[in-house]
């Protein structure tokens, strides 16, 4: 049995769905929330509170957007969470102070092809 049929079965809906391949990357969130707006004839571009510059993609833009979001109440849990060895939050090593946290949420984290 196909994954799509199985979920069709576990939440009795039929063909109300799609399911589609997103590459794993360190943008792979950012991808998924493009193509769900993709797929019903939407751009996160056009998002009123999106922050974006000309040229930016859609996940550049919601990078920029949380880059410009990020408080110092954020970096100081980050940097908790960080030094109490939680995983997920290892990037906080390159992090010395809240500019530096605002560059990496701004950064792109795709692997290298």
């Amino acid at each position: 049995m196909s994954r799509k049929n199985s979920l069709n079965n576990i939440f009795e809906c039929e063909n109300e769905y799609s399911i589609q391949y997103v590459k794993a990357s360190g943008d792979c969130l950012f991808d998924c929330i493009v193509e769900a707006y993709r797929s019903v004839g939407k751009s996160l571009l056009d998002c009123s509170n999106l922050f974006h510059l000309p040229g930016d993609s859609e996940v550049q833009a919601m990078r920029r957007t949380i880059s410009d979001s990020v408080t110092l109440e954020d970096f100081e849990n980050f940097k908790q969470f960080y030094e109490a060895g939680l995983p997920d939050f290892n990037f906080m090593k390159r992090c010395r102070d809240l500019q530096s946290l605002k560059e990496s949420c701004a950064e792109n984290w795709r692997s290298p092809v």
